[in-house]
């Protein structure tokens, strides 16, 4: 089984682990098997400051990957970074059991459908030309007036949980 690939995308403090995770927490509920891979800007270091990939794995979310400059944790060694092939790679490898992989991070990857996490109106100033690209197939927004795409609060997991069901086309296990 090939997983569907969704990353999620938004400025730093937006929100995105956050709704990945309670997002994850209802469609594991629903027995869908979900992977997620964190891209870490810059090089890892050993100060707690992968508080985002620790929640992940805390939640008991199925697979869990980091990928930064200088390490690919799932596999302990160094990468090179093209970005689509590495996702592709990674999730071709160590995630074919789930049913879709969230990708956190690589705002200017076009590759994959993306959710925009927007945290209020500045970022949605920043993401205005961005919203309406074919691969941007939702945001999160608590100010959802006049967005080009569907648009979902940061409380409605439930209603992009079905969202996303639909889009990817994934059964749930569990009703």
């Amino acid at each position: 089984m090939t997983p569907a690939i969704l990353l999620f995308s938004g400025y730093s403090d937006s929100g995105k682990t956050e709704y990945i995770a309670k997002l994850t927490q209802e469609l594991m509920k629903k027995g869908i098997k979900t992977g997620y891979i964190k891209h870490h800007h810059g090089k890892i270091r050993s100060d707690g400051h992968l508080k985002d990939t620790w929640k992940m794995i805390d939640l008991g979310i199925e697979k869990t990957a980091l990928i930064a400059e200088d390490l690919n944790v799932v596999e302990m060694r160094k990468t090179e970074l093209d970005s689509v092939k590495e996702i592709k790679r990674i999730v071709r490898s160590y995630f074919s059991d789930c049913q879709i992989v969230f990708v956190e991070g690589f705002k200017e990857l076009s590759a994959f459908p993306k959710i925009y996490v927007l945290k209020d109106g500045t970022d949605r100033i920043r993401f205005r030309e961005s919203l309406g690209r074919r691969e941007v197939i939702a945001c999160v927004s608590d100010n959802e007036a006049d967005l080009p795409c569907p648009c979902f609060s940061n409380s409605d997991v439930r209603n992009m949980m079905h969202y996303l069901l639909e889009y990817f086309n994934l059964i749930p296990e569990n009703g």
